[in-house]
Parts: structure tokens; C-alpha cells; sequence
């Protein structure tokens, strides 16, 4: 069954498909008071349902959405106002911009995005502002674009900013968040980021793999690392604010297997490194304090272990293990 509601949309309303109907029907939803938008311009898929009305419900499910919107200002569900109690769960999103957005002046609290296939993705699978908070993302695999995005569309995989706090994402995978490259320019592209003013964010079980920048770019607080992986980034981590790890996996970065910057403190109880390049295992800017418990490290012969460009400001603690051999 397919439950839509508290849905308000634009003039144009969204595209609704019926999949045993030939051609396509249209429906319209009354703007309704709950804050939560569908962008127009969707192709929804209701798998042979009919085109739901607009009713107090909270959970989203069972379709597909094609198309959802090619600029700057759309995404397939759009945040406005605070909303709490919105379920989201086994979608399929082909080919759209950004599939979740929380308006700086919205929030979301009390939610969950299970279940969710994306591909095409231009700008975001999500970003996450304003005070939300208790948010599970749960078993989502979301992959961009072959083609690279070009400014000012900055690609990210899940981005959370504003005062988010507590929010679970476990079972993720986000892939191919990459920029063109432009002479001059930073390049961005994470797969994973969470900025300053963010706290108690935990990444379980998850996968950051091919983005052009960060695999992981992480500023907030108290944030936690289980059993995570990151393949092929730029830099796979980018430690910045502070933080616990259990196990986390790094491969075949082009800059670094982990980075830290000014005001890092993480804790890592094991670092496991796979690597046919050269990439630093470890690379060090600003003040910082980096503690690593146990260590897997294989990497090819002369492979720096640490470069450290932060002129002495930076701190590594190997734990009792001590130093891997040869640095």
C-alpha cells in the first residue's frame, strides 16, 4: 500500500504513474499544513495504485521516483517546516538532483529513510539542517552521476549540517560524488560530512566509496565510527572535530588514507590500510591529537607512514602497540 500525505507542492503538481495503466495520469495535492514538500516535475512510479489524496499520514513507501529535478532548487522530498514522525522506506530514485532536503529553516526529528535504491544523483542523496534530530538512515545504496558535477553544484552523499544531532546512518553506501576538475579550484565531493555545530552523529557498517574529495569529512563532535570503509577518495578520512572509531578500513586513496586538521581528536581502535599507491597512510595540518590502538597496515615499500605539515601542532599515540615498524 502506498500512503502519501502532508504534502504540499508546487502549481504544477507531481507527475503520479501507474504502472498497469497505459500512458500516464497526473495528480494534484492540496498544500496541506505538515511542511513536508514534494518537488514537481517527479515521475512517480505506484506500482498499479491508484493516485493517492492528500491525508494525515506519515509514511511514505512503495515507489519509484524518476527525474525528480535538475537544478539548484529541486529535490524529490523537501523539508520547510519542522516536521517529526516521517517514515521513508523502499524507494527506488532514478536520475534527480537531491533526494532529501532539510530546509535551514526546517527540521526533521523523530524520522527514518530505510530501504532506498538512488542513482543518477547530480547534487545529494541528503542534506540534513536545522535542529533535526533522532533520524535513522538505514540500508540506503545511492550512487551519482557518471557524469562529474560541475559548480556551483558542490556533489555531497549525505550532508548534515545547521544543530543536527543524534542521527544513526548504518548500512549505507554512497558513491561517485565527484566534481570536475578545474585548475585553480578546490575540488569537492564527499561522500559522508558533518560540520562544526553537529554532535552525536553515528556512521555504522557504511561505505564511502570514488568521491573526489572525502570519503569521510567529518567536523561535528562526539561523532562514531563502526565498522566503516572508504575506498578510492581523495582523501578516504578527513578528521576535523572529535570522535571514536572501532574499526574503520581505508583503500587506494589519491592524497591520503587519513587526514586531520585543525582541532581534530579522534580515537581509532583499528585502522586497517590496503593500498597499491603510495598515498601517505597518515597526513597531519593544524592542531590535533590522533590515538590509533591496534594497526593492519600493508602497503607498497616507501610508502610514507606520516607527513606531518603541522609544524609540530599535531599529536599521534600509537597505543601500547607503539609505532608501526620502519617510521
Amino acid at each position: 500500500m502506498n500512503h502519501f500525505s502532508k504534502i504540499a507542492v508546487a502549481a504544477a503538481g507531481i507527475m503520479l504513474v501507474a504502472a498497469d495503466t497505459p500512458g500516464q495520469r497526473s495528480g494534484r495535492f492540496a498544500p496541506t499544513d505538515g511542511g513536508l514538500v514534494g518537488i514537481t516535475k517527479a515521475v512517480i512510479d505506484l506500482g498499479g495504485a491508484s493516485p493517492p489524496q492528500a491525508a494525515d499520514f506519515d509514511v511514505f513507501a512503495n515507489f519509484t521516483a524518476r527525474d525528480f529535478g535538475t537544478t539548484r532548487s529541486l529535490g524529490l522530498v523537501k523539508i520547510v517546516t519542522p516536521t517529526r514522525g516521517i517514515k521513508i522506506r523502499d524507494v527506488v530514485a532514478e536520475n534527480g538532483y537531491r533526494f532529501l532536503d532539510v530546509g535551514a529553516k526546517g527540521a526533521l526529528v523523530d524520522a527514518s529513510i530505510e530501504r532506498v535504491r538512488a542513482t543518477g544523483l547530480i547534487r545529494s542523496f541528503a542534506r540534513i539542517r536545522g535542529d533535526s534530530h533522532d533520524i535513522v538512515i538505514r540500508d540506503v545504496d545511492a550512487t551519482f552521476s557518471a557524469q562529474p558535477a560541475e559548480r556551483p553544484h558542490l556533489p555531497g552523499g549525505i550532508q548534515i549540517d545547521g544543530t543536527a544531532h543524534d542521527i544513526l546512518i548504518e548500512r549505507v553506501a554512497i558513491r561517485g560524488a565527484k566534481m570536475r576538475v578545474e585548475k585553480g579550484k578546490y575540488t569537492n565531493g564527499d561522500g559522508f560530512s558533518t560540520e562544526r555545530n553537529n554532535a552525536g552523529i553515528v556512521f555504522r557498517d557504511t561505505a564511502a566509496d570514488d568521491n573526489s574529495d572525502g570519503g569521510y569529512d567529518l567536523k561535528s563532535t562526539a561523532t562514531r565510527l563502526e565498522n566503516v570503509r572508504a575506498a578510492r577518495n581523495g582523501r578516504n578520512y578527513r578528521f576535523w572535530g572529535t570522535g571514536e572509531a572501532t574499526t574503520i578500513t581505508s583503500e587506494n586513496p589519491s592524497s591520503a588514507h587519513i587526514w586531520t586538521g585543525q582541532g581534530a581528536n579522534w580515537r581509532i581502535g583499528k585502522l586497517i590500510v590496503r593500498s597499491t599507491t603510495r598515498a601517505p597512510v597518515i597526513r597531519l595540518e593544524g592542531q590535533g591529537v590522533l590515538r590509533i590502538d591496534d594497526y593492519d597496515i600493508r602497503v607498497p615499500a616507501g610508502t610514507p607512514m606520516v607527513i606531518d605539515e603541522s609544524k609540530g601542532m599535531a599529536k599521534i599515540d600509537w597505543g601500547r602497540r607503539g609505532p608501526p615498524p620502519g617510521l
